[in-house]
């Protein structure tokens, strides 16, 4: 029984205080605390989010100085392929031109060749006598006759060959 009324003493005297009223001070006191603990508060997010920034910074700063180094390197690259297909279309192209010219100087040549042979045959023609006609017609016209037996022998051995493989 002794110790319940020792406690209950105890209780009762931890209670009283709980029964006692603020004063002005205490609160000008509490007001001061909450307000100092909100200064620091501040003045500590301040400074985490001035870290957190110049982190932000510096990583953003790394990527771009990445991307940029990713950007020379493919300009590089797009240069040397441009310099590859420059000496390519050199090397092709202005062969090819060459040859282009030469085939129409070549054609150009020909042409002039042809005239002057056709030329030449014209005037044969005119101082054939008409015995040298008639040899000549002669001679065109045994020449389309074997022409003419030579295709149909050789469409004769087709036949045989297509018959008889």
């Amino acid at each position: 029984m002794k110790t319940i009324l020792a406690l209950s003493i105890l209780f009762c005297a931890i209670a009283l205080s709980g029964f006692a009223e603020l004063t002005d001070a205490d609160f000008d006191k509490i007001r001061l605390i909450v307000k100092d603990s909100e200064n620091s508060l501040k003045e500590h997010t301040k400074s985490e989010i001035i870290t957190s920034e110049d982190r932000m910074k510096s990583h953003v700063n790394d990527k771009i100085e990445g991307v940029k180094s990713s950007i020379s390197a493919f300009k590089w690259v797009i240069g040397i392929l441009m310099a590859v297909i420059a000496i390519l279309i050199a090397a092709i192209g202005i062969p090819l031109s060459l040859m282009a010219r030469q085939s129409l100087k070549d054609t150009e040549a020909e042409k002039v060749i042809e005239e002057l042979a056709r030329d030449q045959m014209q005037e044969l023609v005119k101082e054939l006598t008409s015995e040298d006609r008639r040899v000549i017609e002669q001679l065109i016209r045994d020449r389309d006759e074997k022409i003419e037996t030579l295709t149909r022998e050789i469409e004769t051995l087709k036949e045989q060959r297509t018959v008889n493989p």
